[in-house]
Parts: C-alpha cells; sequence; structure tokens
C-alpha cells in the first residue's frame, strides 16, 4: 500500500511546557510491563445469568489460546528449560474486575513460570509490514483491526477470539460520571486530548486504511491498553522504526496489576521467547499479579486514562495553570492558550521550576543578572512564557538564544530567583491559584478522604475519587510549602539563597 500523506511523526510532549494540557511521558523499565485487563468494572452488578454465560464462553475461548500457545511451545523446543505445560500453569479466574490469571501449580521466587516463544508474540516485524510510512501506534491499531476483520483467517485467530469487543472499562466510554464526579479537574480535557489526536490519525489513514472509525478505534484501543514496550534489537531487527513500538503478548495481557505483585517478565534472548517468572513464592490458586509500573513513576490521571484504574501508589499530580495571572499581566492581548503545569509533590522538578520561573517574570519584568552573559547583552524575564530572552545593547536586536551557554541554543532558561521581593510576588500567585483551583471542587479533601474510607460499589466512581483527592492533596502541599517560605522570608531586598533551599521543605 501507499501511505503518501498519511505520514505523521507523532512527537512526544512535556506536561510541563507551558503551552496547553500534555501527556507527561513516563519513560523507565516500569514501561515493560505497562497491560491492561479490568474488562468489566463493577461486574458484581451483572446478573447472575450473564454472568455464568460469560464464564462458560470465555473458558471456551481460553482453553483454544491455551492450546494454540502450547503447540507453539512445543515447536520451540526449550530443551532443559521447558516449562510445564499452560495447562498445568494457569487457570482462567474472574475478580471483581475482571478476567484475571490464576496459578495451578506452587512456583519459587525466582523460577520460571512459563515462555511464550516470539513466534506467538505480535511485535513491530509483525505489524508494521505495507505501513511503515505510519507511526508505531497507528500501525498497531491498524493491523489488529485488520486481524480481527480476518476471522478465522488470522494467523492469529485465537487471540483476537479472546480479545475484549468492547472497552467499557476506559474512562472515555463514561463521561457522564467524569463530568459529574471530577468537577473542578481538567481530567476532562486530558481524555478528551488523548481521544483527539487517536481521531485525527484515524481521519489521516481511514482511506489507505480501508476500514471504519468503529473497527480502527477498537484496534486502538487494544493497542493502547494491552501492548507493552518492545526494543527490535532484542530479535536482531536492525530495521528502522518509528518510535513507540510495541508488542503484544497473549495470554500474559489476562495479568492484573499489583503494587506488591508475585510475578512479573522480560524478553529471554537466548531462547527467543517472553519469560514469566515469579519475583516471590506462588502457591496454587494465587492470583498471578505483575506491575504495570513501578511505584509513584505514573499519575493517576495517566493510569486511569490508559487502562481505567487508579491506584494509591501512583505519583500525586495536578495541573495548574496561570491564565489568570497571565491575563492581569500583560500589556497586550492574552495568550490564546493558558499555560499550565503538572506539580507534584515537589517543588524541584522542572515543571515546579516552570512554573515558578513563570511567576517571577509575572511579578518583576526587569533585567536578570546573570553569570557569564556577555558585557553587552541583557537578560530579560518574558511574562508570557517565564524563559529568559536576550537584547543586545550594542545591536537593539532580542534572542531565545542565551549568548555565551553552551546550551544556549538548545533550551530555554527559566527566570531565576533573585530577590525575595520577587520571591514573595511570585508565590502570593502561586497561593492565589491553588486557592483559586481548590475553589473549583464542590468537595473538600477531608470529604473525599472520608469517601474513600468507607464502601463505593461502582469502582469507576471510587476511582474518580482517589483522582481528585490526589490533586487537591498536590494543592494542599503546595499552600504548605507556600506559608513556610513566607513565614521565614526575610526583607524583600535580601537575595534568594542560589539553592532555594526554602524548596526544600517536606510535608
Amino acid at each position: 500500500m501507499a501511505c503518501g500523506s498519511s505520514r505523521r511523526q507523532m512527537a512526544k510532549q512535556q506536561w510541563v511546557a507551558p503551552l496547553r494540557l500534555r501527556r507527561k511521558v513516563v519513560l523507565g523499565a516500569a514501561w515493560l510491563v505497562a497491560f491492561a485487563r479490568l474488562a468489566g468494572v463493577a461486574a458484581e452488578e451483572r446478573a447472575a445469568a450473564n454472568l455464568s454465560q460469560a464464564d462458560e464462553e470465555l473458558e471456551g475461548k481460553f482453553r483454544r489460546l491455551v492450546d494454540w500457545l502450547q503447540d507453539g511451545m512445543d515447536a520451540a523446543d526449550f530443551g532443559v528449560k521447558r516449562p510445564p505445560t499452560l495447562a498445568e500453569t494457569f487457570h482462567l479466574g474472574v475478580s471483581r474486575f475482571g478476567r484475571t490469571l490464576v496459578a495451578a501449580r506452587d512456583v519459587e521466587a525466582g523460577a520460571t513460570i512459563t515462555l511464550l516463544p516470539l513466534t506467538h508474540v505480535i511485535h513491530a516485524a509483525d505489524y508494521s509490514k505495507g505501513l511503515e510510512c505510519l507511526s508505531a501506534n497507528v500501525q498497531g491499531a491498524v493491523y489488529l483491526a485488520r486481524q480481527r476483520a480476518l476471522g478465522e483467517g488470522s494467523p492469529w485467530a485465537p487471540y483476537m477470539a479472546l480479545m475484549p469487543g468492547a472497552h467499557p472499562d476506559l474512562p472515555k466510554y463514561w463521561p457522564e460520571l467524569w463530568e459529574e464526579h471530577l468537577q473542578g479537574s481538567m481530567f476532562h480535557e486530558f481524555v478528551n486530548l488523548y481521544d483527539g489526536e487517536v481521531k485525527n490519525d484515524y481521519e489521516r489513514v481511514k482511506e489507505v486504511a480501508g476500514m471504519s472509525w468503529e473497527d480502527y478505534q477498537w484496534g486502538a484501543d487494544i493497542r493502547q491498553t494491552r501492548s507493552v514496550y518492545w526494543d527490535a534489537s532484542w530479535v536482531g531487527d536492525n530495521t528502522p522504526r518509528p518510535r513507540g513500538a510495541s508488542a503484544l503478548v497473549p495470554l500474559f495481557d489476562l495479568l492484573a496489576h499489583g503494587s506488591q505483585p508475585n510475578a512479573d517478565f522480560k524478553f529471554d534472548s537466548e531462547l527467543q521467547a517472553m519469560r514469566l517468572y515469579a519475583k516471590r513464592s506462588v502457591s496454587r490458586g494465587d492470583e498471578l499479579l505483575i506491575p504495570y509500573f513501578d511505584d509513584a513513576t505514573r499519575s493517576n490521571t495517566e493510569v486511569l486514562q490508559k487502562w481505567g484504574f487508579a491506584v494509591e501508589s501512583a505519583k500525586k499530580m495536578v495541573e495548574v495553570r496561570v491564565a489568570q495571572a497571565v491575563a492581569a499581566s500583560a500589556e497586550s492581548e492574552p495568550p490564546q492558550e493558558a499555560p499550565g503545569y503538572a506539580l507534584e509533590l515537589t517543588a524541584r522538578d522542572g515543571a515546579a521550576t516552570a512554573f515558578l520561573g513563570h511567576l517571577r517574570a509575572l511579578a518583576d519584568r526587569r533585567p536578570v543578572a546573570l553569570e557569564g552573559l556577555p558585557e553587552d547583552w541583557m537578560a530579560l524575564p518574558d511574562p508570557r512564557t517565564g524563559w529568559l530572552y536576550y537584547w543586545s545593547t550594542a545591536t537593539g536586536g532580542t534572542t531565545w538564544e542565551r549568548p555565551g551557554h553552551p546550551l544556549g541554543k538548545s533550551q530555554p532558561f527559566y527566570t531565576p530567583a533573585s530577590f525575595w521581593g520577587v520571591e514573595a510576588a511570585a508565590l502570593t500567585m502561586a497561593k492565589d491559584l491553588m486557592e483559586r483551583r481548590l475553589a473549583e471542587y464542590p468537595q473538600t479533601l477531608a470529604e473525599d478522604e472520608q469517601l474513600l474510607a468507607g464502601y463505593i460499589s461502582d469502582m469507576r466512581m471510587r476511582f474518580l475519587v482517589m483522582f481528585r483527592r490526589d490533586e487537591k492533596l498536590v494543592l494542599h502541599w503546595w499552600l504548605r510549602l507556600i506559608a513556610a517560605a513566607m513565614d521565614g522570608a526575610p526583607g524583600p531586598q535580601e537575595p534568594v539563597d542560589p539553592t532555594q533551599a526554602y524548596l526544600n521543605a517536606g510535608f
């Protein structure tokens, strides 16, 4: 097929950039286990007859998948490393959150639970054929949708048969709940932004892909919720691949997330297989749990949007915009997009640095003294972005590139701390922004904590309460930090400690 104008390079953007609400990409080993399951939220509310019928149907599909995978394992011939059969290893279970895998035998810590050969893993070399000009995300969505459409003609038919026909557990399919329970939050914008990108992808490829929006959306949902990180070098694939290449591992995507996992998996280069192993001793009848991500590496914004659940161990995060401050201080029209910052329980990360730099630029636009700046240059704060720009006193020209700095052409520099008069004004603006955000929620933090201490039958509602609670925790943390800083602030003409020690306060 000829892709032509459908080519698109999907750049990963940082939420910390002061342009608009963005996805904050978290990289690391946790991405290796980025699976989804949790289909059937609040399953206990279904009629018993429907559950019984669904269990019987799912069991049949599960046994078919296991037999197909077992044939692949037998053909691979793992020799002395051959694990017990899949039928001896797993049972299909149903928990409150949906389908799950249950251990059918005891496994010692560190021991192999099972091996799945590369021939039964969908990876970039499979789904990119004929779609090379598309991004990895689009390649995966199109390939999966096409495999489902092939039915029994697909080489992945046993796997496709067990796939869910829909994803009601994803929040984009229940907007009425988050519109009701997330008033004051910007989560809806995050969901709509991501969903809008998927729709834009489809509009670019629908003609060459030759499928309906419904089929493409299904493929995109499967890829989003079930794909894992893939490194083509593991299999000696030196073909240039677009960023974001991933893989789907049949059976393993039934494994549920656990903050105290008893299993994990990795690619075994020697055996050319995915190896599932026990992180700690597993007893027969135990639900097998893997970490989709490490604690405090992903926020519930990402977790809820990607997989449809929330966890207590997630990174706490809230977006704060400085639109009011910008509009009040700008000499001309306010910016079209409100600069937003994904703040956490720290004032030392990139988002906090950019946020405070922006407020300093709003508080004082006078030139900033910078060590190493050539004598005929002045550094000036830009109130729209918080970045410094540079004015040549010799030529009258301005530039965003910092003269005399080795990184001057490659990155912006945020307005640094100077004197306590400016710092106090910036912190006062920060306090006002935090209080404005808190006032937008109908419920208080204490009310959310009380709700979570009780029983909430619909897990979707519990997840939403956890999400908005996390946002409020961050806002209150920043208010305590600001209050402590203001209480200990010296006179307005005193310079701020270059290390900004006041930002190290822990609460």
